[in-house]
């Protein structure tokens, strides 16, 4: 059994049949949609789960405190540079202001998509777009701004700081670029080439998170290796790659979907669907991962009542001297052990701080403290090899970095740092 369609055309009076489509294959076609409007529906599923945990961990760590005026807590994020700074004030505002508003990005962003919105509520959809826009055009300025004129000192002291300002810039100057040619292709009722450059202008606006996801991805994706990672540093082949691919590689599968939507081919549309649902699965592992690894940790430090060890000692350190904080340090956990946060990462925090600005000795003076209160944390050792070093003392840090390695023999940066050491 077949079916035809209408005739296309005629020539001297006599219809020109095209040729017949079989019932197999129409239900080929068929499937074919119907598992790439799975995919794709997967894909954004995995992808709102993962934004909006984002917005939560934005708005948890960063919202709370600039929409109350507490900007000292952005300090206690213990992977931030440059958050709060006495005295900065256009620094201090661009910060806030790129967080806030993207925590509404990326929380309102996904809502665009839903074609359920636009068909009931057209009104609502067109102004959350205009919002949408706004904010992507704010949030990539104060972005760059943040990265090449608050964050100069880490231009010219951290190549992998300014490989990453590349990469965040080119993001920038994309969502900018995106959000004019979706606002005018809209201005000019040109919905499908409106939608075209709005779908781009989404990809690009959620650069960032993906930047994190894949990340996270990476590592569990090798077994919870950091493979082409220095943990440390948070330098290394893959971040320099993935510092562009985080924006390209996405921007590039929604140009392969664009496409491949419009083909008539089943088996792009099958390979399109399972690439999709692929990618939602990578997003939800890198969510988890970074969720249980980085965010709640952060979220926990940010919101916890007790005062940070490690600021009262940076303070002591720089008005009486690095024995005088050592002794403080000991007082402190005797007589009020509930009233500072005494984690590991707090002095790890301040040493690293030291060893910026090359004040060696107060540095391995904090790593030591950190080494006697956590003796089983191959980090901690591994910290203490690393200032020894860097203060010329090789020894010291080759036994530490072998005491580092007894408790993790696979702490790749000992590993590292014990084979230069070792090097003739």
């Amino acid at each position: 059994m077949s079916t035809s369609v209408l005739p296309e055309s005629t020539h001297a009076g006599r219809s020109v049949l095209p040729a017949p489509v079989s019932t197999k294959k129409l239900k080929l076609n068929s499937a074919a949609n119907t598992a790439l409007n799975w995919g794709v529906g997967f894909w954004w599923v995995a992808a709102v789960v993962g934004q909006w945990a984002f917005a939560a961990y934005m708005m948890a760590v960063y919202n709370g405190s600039t929409l109350t005026g507490n900007l000292q807590d952005w300090n206690k994020v213990f992977i931030i540079r440059g958050g709060w700074i006495a005295g900065d004030t256009v620094g201090n505002l661009s910060f806030g202001v790129h967080t806030l508003l993207g925590a509404i990005l990326t929380f309102g962003g996904a809502l665009q998509l839903v074609r359920q919105i636009r068909a009931r509520a057209m009104s609502f959809h067109r102004w959350a777009g205009r919002v949408f826009m706004v904010t992507a055009l704010v949030t990539s300025v104060t972005g760059i701004h943040m990265k090449w004129i608050r964050g100069w000192e880490f231009i010219l002291s951290d190549p992998g700081y300014k490989i990453d300002a590349y990469g965040h810039t080119l993001d920038g100057v994309l969502i900018i670029i995106f959000a004019i040619l979706a606002w005018r292709t809209a201005r000019g009722h040109e919905i499908a080439a409106h939608r075209r450059w709005a779908l781009r202008a989404y990809i690009a606006a959620n650069g960032q998170w993906f930047l994190r996801i894949g990340v996270f991805s990476w590592i569990l994706l090798w077994g919870g290796r950091p493979v082409g990672i220095n943990t440390e540093t948070f330098h290394g082949p893959f971040i320099v790659f993935w510092d562009f691919a985080s924006v390209l590689l996405p921007l590039a599968v929604l140009e392969i979907y664009m496409r491949v939507k419009e083909s008539r081919g089943p088996g792009r549309k099958f390979a399109m669907s399972s690439g999709l649902v692929a990618s939602g699965l990578l997003v939800l592992l890198g969510t988890a991962g970074i969720g249980v690894a980085l965010w709640a940790p952060i979220a926990k430090t940010v919101h916890d009542p007790r005062k940070q060890i490690g600021d009262t000692l940076a303070l002591t350190i720089k008005s009486a001297g690095i024995d005088q904080a050592a002794t403080q340090y000991y007082n402190l956990k005797v007589t009020e052990p509930t009233k500072y946060n005494f984690e590991e990462r707090q002095l790890d925090k301040l040493g690293y701080k030291l060893l910026k600005v090359k004040k060696f000795k107060e540095a391995i003076r904090i790593f030591q403290l950190n080494v006697e209160a956590y003796p089983n944390s191959s980090n901690a050792y591994d910290s203490l090899a690393e200032a020894y070093m860097n203060n010329g003392d090789k020894p010291e840090a080759i036994l530490n970095c072998q005491k580092s390695l007894q408790i993790d023999p696979k702490n790749g940066h000992s590993i590292k740092m014990l084979n230069q050491l070792k090097a003739p």
